[in-house]
Formats: structure tokens, sequence, C-alpha cells
């Protein structure tokens, strides 16, 4: 064996691996599939579990978001068209949805009013557990404004993610005056 780790560790090579914390997977989550053609980010309960062929996001104890307003912000078409503008599709158009990525999306604090919405409505399409174009749109709308965007920036994103083309960032999009928060991505 030529890896150092193997050499100085007491542990045969296949009991080497990468714990993970039982508390990050022991409550509300979201999910995504790591591979995926479109963001499709998802809720799980707190006895649901996953496997390695998916990505987690917890939220800390001292989050300003909720779960569920974050399940709004990151499946609405302006964080889609920053993911995809900032990386890499694989064959066939999927893109690769893993921690290295992920964690550079940025996520942006919505006020009380705001959050209180995105929760309602994110809530109803959980509940319906389908697809909604009024609700997903009004989602959309939201988190426009919440990244202060102008009609001609709105105008690109819908262009880009109605098409689901993929190209380099036209637009520089950062919420320049909303707080932004760091998330537990496992």
């Amino acid at each position: 064996m030529s890896r150092d780790y193997f050499k100085h560790s007491n542990k045969l090579w296949f009991e080497l691996w990468n714990p993970r914390n039982i508390s990050q997977f022991n409550n509300e989550k979201i999910l995504t599939p790591e591979l995926s053609p479109t963001n499709n980010f998802a809720l799980a309960k707190r006895e649901h579990f996953y496997g390695d062929t998916v990505c987690g996001i917890t939220l800390k104890n001292d989050s300003l978001l909720s779960v569920l307003s974050l399940l709004g912000i990151l499946n609405s078409k302006l964080i889609e068209f920053i993911y995809k503008s900032t990386t890499v599709p694989k064959a066939g158009g999927f893109y690769i949805y893993k921690v290295m990525f992920l964690k550079d999306i940025p996520i942006a604090i919505p006020d009380k009013a705001i959050a209180t919405r995105l929760e309602q409505l994110q809530l109803a399409l959980v509940n319906m557990n389908k697809s909604d174009t009024s609700i997903e749109q009004e989602i959309d709308k939201m988190v426009y404004k919440l990244y202060g965007l102008t009609e001609e920036e709105i105008k690109i994103v819908e262009e880009h993610t109605s098409a689901r083309a993929v190209t380099k960032p036209i637009i520089e999009i950062t919420p320049s005056t909303a707080p932004t928060e760091q998330l537990t991505i496992s």
C-alpha cells in the first residue's frame, strides 16, 4: 500500500472511512441527487436518512433561515442559473451537486415577511407532492426581489432557465444588501 494514512493507521484498509455525526442526519434536511440536469432539492423529514448518491443540507441551530424558505430559494430559477453558470456540466447535461460546489451558492436572508411567504408557498408544494407552475413562479418572483434583480437581469435568467441552456455568466448576481448565511452541507 502506497498511501501514508494506511501505513500510520492501526486500521485495515477497509476500516478507513469518513464517519459522520448522526445529529446531522437526525433532523429535517434538504436533499439533492448528486447528478441532476436541474436543481432538484427536496425536503426530508427527521426519520429519513440518505446514502452516498445524495447530498444533504442541514441548517445550523442559530440559522436565520427555515428549511422551507431555503428549499424555495434553492429550487428557484435564479439559483439554478447561478449554479449552472458557475459549474461545469457532465455528459448528457447533468450537473454535479456535491459539497465542493454547493457551498458556494450565495444564499440571501429574507426579511420576516418574505421568509413567511416563502415557507407558505413551499409547504403548499411539499404537501401537493408535485409541481405547480403558478406557485413556482411566485417563488421565483420573490427570489428575484430578494436578490435585487433588475427587469433586464430577470429576463436573462428566465431565458436561460426556460431553455435549460448552459452558458458562462452573463451577469454577476450578488446580494449586496442582504445578509448571507453559511450552510452545513454533508
